[in-house]
């Protein structure tokens, strides 16, 4: 056997067993065989739809894609073929598929040959059905599908190895079940062995599968997706705590460079926590538009990645395909873009969300009025919150985060703070970050809230750690839906941060990027009015430093609105970490212009209850100015009436909380 991918002498014994075979195809000439696949395709007319048959036409092409690399025009040979087959067309599709068979067979004979050689075999398939014409009939279409399953067969049967250095390969299909699949996107080799010529395509087992890539002399080998998702990761101490880090950058290269050629179809079916065993994976995946699926999940990672760069993307071409999306997509995308990638991209994936305040909005730029006490003191959260609304800070939330985790202490706060909100007519809503269970109990017991909220996770096992199912979840909103002062349809409020399932230990291997990404596709299924990211809050054993915190903000915000959530940041970092102020403000900056839903807004930026360091409310007004922004405008137009803000900047009467306080005086 002839390879120089620098496999390791165990990959080379375990194909012993296998007629591994050589093709070289030349590019240029892949591509003309491409165009003859296209243009003989693409040349017959279009009748009724056929699923059945249009999904194995529209697989033969990605096999076509697969090997000869010629995306456009697989591309627009599945366009087509998912729009319209006729039936009455058999005969003469599958007679053209076997015409293109003796093309490919030309071609190589003419200008496949290397100095290896190359073999092919068992290049005939059995026609026995394609020369059935007359009427359609679903046996008729039954047959004639087992037959384009042959010729897919058939592809895998040649056990090729495809050399182009020219090129970046994507993953071969899952449909290969019970073949030994070896990828060396590297030197762009492929060695493909099959167990037994005699095994059919659809075996129902599951494929064992390795990728690997070759760079500067080194082959970085992976063994999963799961695998190749964690190296790929930008450097995150939570990662290396885990030991499933990249131990180079020249290996954190080569994943990404595997990730990038990666199916989205792939991602889904390889879940980072399988399907059987997760009920986070499964609400997702069960959640997901199979329609939607059906355009985007032949894209690679890199196609998607190219779709939200794109200067002809918009926001309205972004909304239709968010519902094909998993965390693991939303993640993978984001680990192949730069910084200033997932800034842009982000900004096109507008997220707008309705409660008593509209945020999300075009030129909006939203503040959560975090008052905490250590001692969840009314009078002390109240002053707080004077002086929050002075700068302008509380259109997305006045929220609470209590130091007693009781129903009493809940009603308590949410009592006082919904009471100065009708006392000084305001348009937001109130909430307490208990858990969501004390909430519930608090509000069943007539307690006044705006939202509900609970911290979730990516995995099960870590929601579980939370104390909380899906069920508790969609009994919360429905209580919600019911009970809360809140003028939309979106009443719940979820927090999430990467590490968290790490830190309990509830990550199932996989890196913290993706486990968060998971968070989000999970958050949308309940259509929350908030999400944030609490982004530095667990401490450098998950984010080191304030690099590691500015890139995992980016990352957050942007999977969040790629997967359709109302994203905001809590852009903060604690004090053992290697960051300070200067690394919370860049981060700011860069979520502002990525069109971030919301900051939090901390009095002085230093919350004395949970002893980190956010953003302040001065943080957020000099924001809204520098970057030409406003507050909500149901917020706005109170503050303008109020005399706290003129078009859209803040008065001399702003950062005065007894200015407030006599507001309330006045209107009580």
């Amino acid at each position: 056997m002839i390879c120089d991918c620098n496999a390791s002498e165990s990959d080379h014994d375990r194909q012993s067993e296998c007629d591994v075979l050589e093709f070289q195809p030349v590019l240029e000439h892949r591509n003309q065989i491409g165009d003859i696949f296209l243009d003989r395709a693409c040349r017959q007319p279009i009748a009724d739809y056929n699923l059945d048959v249009a999904a194995r036409w529209a697989d033969a092409a990605q096999v076509i894609k697969g090997l000869f690399c010629h995306a456009l025009a697989a591309r627009r040979i599945e366009d087509k073929l998912r729009a319209a087959v006729d039936l009455r067309l058999y005969d003469r599709q599958t007679s053209l598929f076997g015409e293109v068979i003796e093309e490919l067979r030309a071609e190589v004979a003419v200008h496949g040959v290397s100095s290896h050689g190359v073999i092919l075999a068992e290049l005939e398939p059995d026609r026995s059905e394609w020369s059935r014409a007359g009427a359609p009939d679903p046996e008729a279409g039954r047959r004639v599908g087992e037959q384009l399953d042959n010729v897919l067969g058939m592809f895998w049967r040649w056990n090729v190895v495809v050399h182009a250095a020219t090129c970046r390969f994507k993953a071969w299909k899952s449909y290969a079940t019970g073949h030994r699949v070896h990828y060396c996107a590297g030197s762009c080799q492929r060695r493909v062995g099959t167990k037994s010529r005699t095994d059919h395509l659809l075996t129902g087992e599951t494929p064992i599968m390795t990728l690997s890539y070759t760079a500067a002399g080194q082959s970085f080998s992976f063994g999963s997706l799961k695998e190749v998702l964690a190296k790929a990761n930008e450097q995150k101490s939570g990662d290396e705590l885990a030991g499933i880090a990249a131990h180079s950058e020249m290996e954190r290269v080569a994943a990404k460079q595997v990730l990038a050629a990666t199916t989205l179809k792939q991602l889904r079916q390889e879940p980072v926590v399988p399907y059987e065993e997760d009920e986070v994976t499964r609400l997702i995946d069960d959640g997901l538009d199979d329609q939607a699926c059906k355009r985007i999940h032949s894209w690679t990672v890199a196609e998607l990645r190219e779709f939200l760069l794109s200067d002809q993307t918009t926001t309205e071409d972004v909304a239709p395909i968010r519902r094909a999306l998993t965390g693991e997509m939303a993640a993978a995308v984001a680990k192949v873009m730069s910084n200033m990638d997932l800034v842009r991209a982000a900004k096109k994936c507008r997220v707008v969300a309705k409660a008593n305040t509209t945020i999300g909005l075009e030129g909006v730029l939203a503040a959560r009025l975090q008052p905490n006490h250590p001692a969840d003191s009314v009078d002390g959260i109240l002053a707080s919150i004077f002086e929050g609304l002075s700068y302008g800070i509380g259109d997305a939330v006045i929220g609470i985060n209590p130091v007693h985790d009781t129903p009493e202490s809940v009603a308590r706060v949410l009592d006082a703070t919904h009471r100065l909100m009708g006392e000084l007519e305001l348009p937001t809503q109130n909430c307490v970050l208990s858990h969501v269970t004390t909430q519930m109990k608090a509000i069943q017991r007539g307690a006044p809230a705006g939202l509900i909220f609970q911290s979730i996770a990516g995995s099960e096992k870590g929601n579980t750690a939370f104390g909380i199912t899906s069920e508790v979840l969609s009994e919360a909103r429905e209580l919600g839906t019911e009970k809360c002062f809140n003028a939309g349809s979106q009443v719940m409020y979820f927090e999430t941060g990467q590490g968290a399932e790490l830190s309990s230990n509830s990550h199932n291997g996989a890196d913290q990027l993706t486990m968060e990404a998971r968070c989000y596709a999970l958050a949308r299924l309940f259509d929350p009015f908030l999400v944030n990211d609490v982004v530095g809050f667990i401490g450098p054993e998950y984010l080191a430093d304030g690099r590691q915190m500015i890139r995992a903000g980016l990352e957050d915000h942007f999977m969040g609105k790629l997967l359709g959530v109302p994203m905001g940041v809590d852009a903060c970092y604690t004090n053992h970490m290697e960051a300070d102020q200067n690394d919370l403000e860049n981060l700011t900056i860069l979520l502002a212009a990525a069109g971030v839903n919301y900051f939090m807004g901390v009095p002085m930026g230093d919350d004395v209850m949970l002893s980190y360091q956010s953003t302040s409310y001065h943080d957020v007004a000099c924001l809204r100015e520098l970057m030409g922004l406003r507050p909500a405008p149901e917020f706005e137009r109170w503050l303008e009436d109020k005399g706290l803000m003129k078009n859209g900047r803040l008065t001399e009467k702003a950062g005065d909380p007894t200015y407030v306080l006599g507001l309330r005086a006045v209107l009580l």
